[in-house]
């Protein structure tokens, strides 16, 4: 039903886009005898609305499967070899493997295909290994990420390994038939070599059984791991230490400190601020200086490790959202609960009352006139029964503020009087 909605909305949009542009050329050609902005504006609006139906149409049919296609289907499989989410084993030279195949997720949250072939491996190191990304060369260049070398200069230039068990990795990729492996399952399309928790992966993303898939492709892939998962090194004492230790637990405080920080914007509500322009002018004096000196020293605290600037990355994406909000709050705190000043009382004029939207609630508002800036006006939000009371120019509000310790005046209380305000 959805994606019938959809097809229905995006025919009337293109339509209305091809009218619209239909009647702008022969305006265009043929001007109407009276000049006036009314045909013009006409227009405007209806191709506005045509686009908006287009846009919201194809919105729309990504979020829903083709019609006929029920949940959970997907196109069927022409090799017979990558049945979606049905693991097939397998075994080579004596060795047992799994391939799995898990076809692309459409909708509001979209996933993309992947297969993945894995074996067990009798090791407890561990490895991410990928393609090395514009953002891991910057982290290694500003001393944040450590990345582990093999000293082959062809390998390391197409991989960055991720490990925490750095000695047991390099021990391991000191033999060259596995760099050689490796790098062969990268050109075979699998960019990606796992090794965690004793089991060794390959991994292809965004797989099609259509396009990439063929009959040898599997054992291709399980010669490799079969070579990945053999002549192992010998067990040394070191291969058992873990170099992450000391990231996560910097992580975990710096999240906390963080989360501590964004939170800060509740102040406002017992610290209500006169003027929020004000209040965003300090803020952004707060959030220039101390973001980059709150980057700087967690990039300092988490480094040293092959995944430090991973999770230094994953901290720069919170803090895009929670410093913004931490530096507003922060000001709001510090200028009401250090705040000594005395209480004082503004006795403002109520001018208008209005009413606004938000979802299924209606919100209910005044404006006074301005006990600070003569001639401008004060606008606050009030009960419904307050609302129902207030007569214009015959109700008052009397507004008890403080100076605030950072000078920017913040709200105590509020309540509605009847009667106009004495001078």
């Amino acid at each position: 039903m959805r994606r019938m909605f959809g097809l229905i909305l995006l025919a009337f949009g293109i339509v209305g886009v091809m009218g619209s542009a239909g009647l702008v050329i022969l305006l265009i050609t043929k001007p109407p005898a009276r000049g006036g902005p009314e045909p013009y504006i006409g227009i405007t609006v209806a191709l506005v609305i045509s686009v908006g139906m287009v846009l919201s149409a194809i919105a729309l049919l990504r979020r829903s499967r083709p019609i006929g296609e029920t949940a959970g289907s997907s196109a069927p499989d022409i090799t017979g070899n990558f049945p979606a989410k049905v693991p097939q084993p397998g075994e080579l030279d004596g060795t047992p493997y799994t391939s799995l195949y898990h076809p692309p997720v459409p909708g509001k949250h979209p996933q993309p295909s992947v297969l993945a072939i894995k074996t067990v491996i009798p090791v407890t190191g561990e490895f991410r290994m990928t393609r090395e990304t514009w953002f891991d060369k910057m982290c290694k260049n500003a001393r944040i990420a450590t990345e582990i070398q093999t000293e082959d200069e062809a390998f390391d230039a197409e991989c960055y390994i991720r490990s925490d068990t750095p000695d047991f990795t390099v021990a391991y990729l000191k033999d060259p038939l596995k760099r050689v492996a490796i790098l062969d399952l990268r050109r075979q399309g699998f960019p990606e070599v796992v090794l965690k928790n004793g089991e060794l992966s390959a991994t292809w993303v965004g797989f099609d059984p259509h396009k990439n898939g063929h009959s040898e492709l599997t054992a291709d892939v399980a010669a490799r791991l079969l070579v990945l998962s053999r002549n192992l090194p010998e067990h040394e004492p070191e291969f058992d230490n873990r170099v992450g230790m000391h990231r996560k637990q910097w992580q975990m405080v710096l999240w906390i400190a963080l989360a501590l920080f964004g939170a800060t914007i509740f102040s406002l509500i017992s610290f209500p601020v006169m003027s929020p322009l004000q209040l965003f002018l300090r803020a952004g004096v707060v959030f220039f200086v101390a973001a980059p000196v709150f980057a700087y020293i967690s990039a300092w605290l988490l480094s040293g490790t092959s995944t430090s600037h991973n999770a230094w990355g994953s901290l720069m994406v919170g803090a895009l959202f929670l410093f913004p909000i931490g530096s507003v709050g922060i000001i709001g705190l510090l200028n009401g609960a250090l705040d000594e000043s005395d209480a004082v009382v503004h006795n403002a004029n109520i001018t208008e009352k209005y009413t606004s939207r938000s979802k299924n609630k209606t919100n209910y508002h005044v404006r006074c006139e301005s006990w600070a800036n003569p001639g401008d006006t004060e606008s606050f939000r009030v009960s419904s029964s307050e609302y129902q009371g207030i007569v214009p120019h015959q109700s008052h509000m009397a507004v008890t503020t403080h100076e605030g310790w950072l000078g920017l005046e913040w709200m105590k209380s509020k309540r509605v009087q009847m009667g106009r305000a004495k001078p």
